[in-house]
């Protein structure tokens, strides 16, 4: 396909591009490039030494050390990303991909977002479950701050083109609190960051779980290791691998904590393991699951979120529905029993190898943009 269509990339790359949002804006912009010639904007402040990032982190210190209003350095940043933005603003009538959390709205003509989360949601959590917000990851986050970014998204929901969700549970939040119609958010979904040609299903014994996740408090993980420790009591050689987490303080001969594992390592112990586990409190979209039923792992997750969406109860892994270690035991019994559920995971891995590929999610955007909808393949459901 002849690239001769332009589309603006406005995205935060970090210095290590490749390693930007976990891999997302990389592999998300090269399979864009089948359908575009990309022109890249970079939004980011973190690792780059010119004379507008170094006049944002003054202001920031300045706020920091008077206890001055926290929407300073917010607004500007935001002044200084639009600044960024101009020039290619300029370039319409060019559609504009941003992934901001205060997304430019200027000229809305031709501007879209994706997002794995709003800040309308973080704003919901924060007045309406305190408990669910603390361990959300966004906790840090001050009142003023959340209402700004919030504000931020929902002014460019209402002036900009159309917004991506990653998640499907994300589109249907943004039509029940928002009132966004169906032809101004998408579900596009997220790609797997991890070598499909690495799956090797050999080893599996039907023993062993695999918890990833660096978060062990959001991830649901203290309940997961009390599970486990039920489950053992009926299955001694059962065996659970975490991977995220270091100093757990955890002992058993059972359990091996294996700390932060690199991607490509990764794939050694979805190859290993036989069923995943991760029942989170909170996850915004949480690709770990695709990459687990790719690998030939069903799941157990928590029934919120996108799990119930990457999950099919019954068939591909199980959902949980409380707070309880001896409901959670007794899926991980079953799971590990379940040779349907195994078979049809088994099954369906070129679905999940297609449904959560770069390439997928490029081609659903690409038709959003050109043609102003979705095909019918469920991208509405």
């Amino acid at each position: 396909m002849a690239n001769e269509q332009k589309l603006i990339y406005a995205c935060p790359w970090k210095k290590d591009k490749i390693k930007s949002w976990s891999g997302t804006y990389w592999n998300l912009r090269q399979s864009l490039g089948r359908y575009y010639s990309v022109v890249d904007v970079d939004t980011g402040f973190s690792d780059n030494k010119r004379i507008l990032s170094l006049s944002y982190k003054v202001l920031k210190k300045v706020c920091q050390v008077s206890g001055s209003s926290t929407l300073l350095p917010v607004k500007a940043q935001k002044a200084l990303i639009e600044r960024r933005l101009e020039p290619a603003i300029r370039q319409a009538p060019y559609p504009m991909l941003q992934f901001e959390y205060m997304p430019s709205v200027e000229n809305g003509r031709n501007q879209y977002l994706y997002i794995d989360l709003h800040y309308g949601y973080v704003k919901k959590m924060f007045e309406e479950e305190p408990g669910l917000f603390k361990v959300s990851g966004y906790s840090y986050l001050p009142k003023r701050l959340i209402d700004c970014n919030e504000y931020g998204q929902r002014m460019f929901m209402q002036e900009g083109t159309a917004v991506f969700t990653m998640g499907k549970w994300l589109k249907k939040e943004l039509t029940q609190q928002y009132g966004i119609g169906q032809n101004n958010v998408f579900h596009a979904g997220g790609g797997i960051n991890l070598d499909p040609g690495r799956i090797d299903t050999s080893g599996k014994k039907r023993n062993k779980i695999l918890f990833v996740g660096r978060d062990f408090e959001r991830k649901n993980g203290p309940l997961v290791v009390e599970a486990f420790k039920r489950l053992c009591r009926k299955r001694p050689d059962a065996r659970l691998y975490i991977a995220g987490p270091k100093n757990l303080g955890l002992c058993g001969s059972n359990i091996y904590v294996l700390g932060d594992v690199p991607g490509d390592k990764l794939a050694e112990y979805f190859n290993l393991c036989d069923i995943f586990c991760m029942p989170s409190l909170f996850e915004a979209y949480g690709l770990v699951f695709a990459e687990a039923l790719a690998f030939g792992l069903p799941c157990i997750g928590r029934n919120a979120f996108e799990m119930p969406y990457f999950i099919d109860e019954g068939n591909t892994g199980y959902l949980l529905r409380s707070q309880s270690a001896e409901e959670l035991a007794g899926l991980m019994e079953r799971l590990l029993g379940d040779e349907a559920v195994f078979a049809n995971v088994k099954d369906n891995r070129e679905y999940y190898l297609n449904e959560y590929s770069w390439d997928n999610v490029a081609a659903r955007i690409w038709r959003v943009i050109s043609h102003g909808t979705a095909d019918a393949q469920g991208e509405q459901q």
